[in-house]
């Protein structure tokens, strides 16, 4: 399947799957004008994603947070500016750690459930290091959303937030079965998370280890995405006040300006 067929059916779908090299996605991306999104400066557009413990992930990781249980549900990139369209996931053998989906669209309205007002007015200021910014976790039909770098900022925040904890127990799983297996998912409307990691019994002393192939992450976005303004810039408070936030008061003229100073906030390490 080429990489054009696999991003319409997971933008009509919210994800789709198929068995199809890393490298092929990554040249027919490139043929399509899509543009490649390290998730962390500095890093290699395809990373590798494997469970760790707290003591071993990256400070502001969700793997720090939450180590080897289920991670919450999540959107990469929700730290920056321009999140990316569209998240590659290819697994390089079967794993028995699934990867759960969710999508607003497809679940049943309930009563008690926040109006759909409240995920485009409730407000969350996303942390990205040394910067912030604020943002709803709808916004023009998109979605953003991380526990791990978002904290909510009034009651309709509080409400969502609740809200997306509480979906996990009812997000579809996806279950890895065989090598070369790749999952194409629309970040900007499905939210996934990485179920806690399985382990086996090793015959070895009986010691039980993860029972998880390590997984490759590839994030991608259209060239020509049109600058839609999902954020306002938060000016940083300094000894005589607020001050003004160069990077931030860039970001709204050029979505992947960068202050040489911001320190990148780490996804997770694994799907």
């Amino acid at each position: 399947m080429k990489f054009a067929d696999l991003v319409t059916g997971a933008q009509r779908d919210g994800w789709i799957a198929a068995t199809v090299d890393i490298e092929t996605i990554r040249r027919q991306a490139a043929a399509h004008g899509w543009s490649e999104i390290p998730i962390r400066r500095g890093d290699q557009p395809v990373s590798v994603l494997k469970p760790v413990q707290p003591d071993s992930a990256h400070p502001r990781s969700l793997s720090a947070q939450y180590g080897l249980g289920d991670q919450p549900l999540h959107t990469d990139g929700a730290h920056m500016a321009r999140p990316p369209d569209i998240v590659v996931l290819v697994v390089s053998g079967p794993s028995q750690t699934p990867t759960r989906l969710w999508a607003y669209d497809r679940m049943t309205r309930r009563r008690e459930d926040p109006p759909r007002t409240a995920f485009s007015h409730g407000m969350f200021l996303v942390h990205t290091g040394r910067d912030s910014f604020y943002a709803p976790v709808l916004a023009g039909g998109r979605w953003r959303y991380d526990p791990g770098c978002m904290t909510p900022c009034d009651a309709r925040a509080r409400q969502v937030d609740d809200y997306l904890a509480a979906q996990l127990a009812s997000a579809w799983t996806w279950q890895w079965t065989q090598a070369g297996q790749l999952l194409v998912i629309d970040n900007r409307s499905v939210l996934h998370a990485r179920a806690a990691v399985a382990h086996t019994v090793t015959s070895q002393r009986s010691r039980r280890s993860p029972a998880h192939c390590p997984f490759q992450a590839y994030l991608v976005c259209p060239s020509k995405w049109p600058l839609v303004t999902e954020f306002l810039p938060t000016p940083p408070v300094g000894p005589a006040g607020p001050v003004k936030s160069t990077a931030a008061t860039r970001q709204l003229r050029d979505p992947d300006a960068r202050d040489d100073d911001e320190e990148d906030f780490d996804e997770d390490d694994s799907p």
